[in-house]
């Protein structure tokens, strides 16, 4: 596969989002993907954030909890110990526990980062605020699931060897959250923020077909733009721009790893059904919600030259972990 790499430059670049407007700028970029400028870092959106963080902590608890989105979610969403195993072990480097008692995903959401943990620890504690995602989650003998809100986990000082965040810390109000993460990890302990991008859509085999990725990108940005929550930049941007770890850990690190997702056009449908910019617009527009679907199947089995919807594509992502370790406390 081409790589592409290229320095750029933008400033002032206005993205439109429906009635939000951002202001846009980007230093440099190495990435495999083609450029897409509006998953470059948001700043409006990030300094809108931590200016009033407080607007976070309550804001986003309706959504993951439609259950038709919470079974997509668990379908179909990126399984990290199947399409990205090597996370785990950039995290217990990075981490150096001399023991592995306690680790709690926090968000766990249907448990998607669970089950390696429950092989790596004694026990683990899987919490979320949708009771309708825990009701998802895989059971295992040593793993208890907890309805329980990020900013108030209702466990003990010091109690948790490892806290994990899975593509959820941007919902969050991270001043708060970091200060409890710390306030329950063991003086050695560490925290791990996992994020993943976009992503480029290509066939699992065979020459490359831009018009896949101009077909997803228009579903992503085109059609579903103006339903994205403000924080979702925070996930364009890698989590490049969220409140400094630095602040509440004394070692911090941030890493990419390559995460490719084997899917196929229906599988693509679910994925997109349980992104939270489509639940927002099937909630006000249902109809057309379910013609954006249909459209979209019929323009990735053309762009395929086939009517067969269970043809293999590959979604190839970019994992970011941002990592914490040594919490200070107090």
């Amino acid at each position: 596969k081409n790589r592409i790499c290229f320095e750029a430059e933008m400033i002032c670049l206005l993205r439109i989002s429906g009635s939000r407007a951002y202001h846009v700028s980007s230093r440099s970029v190495h990435t495999a993907r083609p450029f897409i400028p509006s998953i470059l870092t948001c700043r409006f959106a990030t300094m809108a954030a931590q200016a009033n963080p407080s607007a976070a902590a309550g804001a986003y608890t309706h959504l993951f909890v439609e259950s038709s989105q919470t079974d997509n979610y668990k379908t179909f969403r990126p399984s990290y110990n199947r399409h990205c195993p090597q996370m785990y072990d950039a995290i217990l480097e990075f981490a150096g526990l001399a023991q592995r008692n306690l680790a709690v995903d926090v968000a766990t959401g249907s448990g998607q980062a669970i089950a390696p943990l429950a092989k790596l620890f004694k026990k683990v504690i899987g919490q979320d605020a949708s009771s309708k995602q825990l009701q998802h989650a895989p059971p295992f003998p040593n793993v208890e699931y907890q309805e329980a809100d990020a900013h108030s986990m209702g466990l003990p000082d010091g109690c948790a060897d490892l806290i994990t965040v899975a593509q959820a810390a941007h919902w969050f109000d991270r001043p708060r959250f970091y200060g409890e993460a710390a306030r329950v990890l063991q003086p050695h302990g560490t925290l791990a923020l996992i994020t993943y991008d976009f992503g480029e859509l290509q066939p699992a085999a065979g020459p490359l077909t831009p018009r896949l990725q101009e077909l997803y990108y228009g579903v992503y940005d085109g059609v579903l733009g103006p339903f994205w929550e403000a924080p979702r930049d925070i996930v364009n941007a890698r989590y490049r721009d969220i409140e400094p770890l630095d602040t509440h850990f004394k070692v911090v690190t941030r890493q990419h790893l390559d995460m490719v997702v084997p899917t196929s056009v229906e599988a693509l449908l679910g994925y997109v059904g349980s992104w939270s910019a489509f639940a927002a617009f099937r909630k006000e527009k249902p109809e057309e919600a379910q013609q954006l679907l249909s459209q979209f199947r019929s323009d990735l089995l053309a762009a395929l030259n086939t009517s067969d919807a269970s043809t293999p594509l590959k979604l190839t992502q970019t994992l970011t972990l941002v990592m914490g370790k040594h919490p200070k406390k107090g």
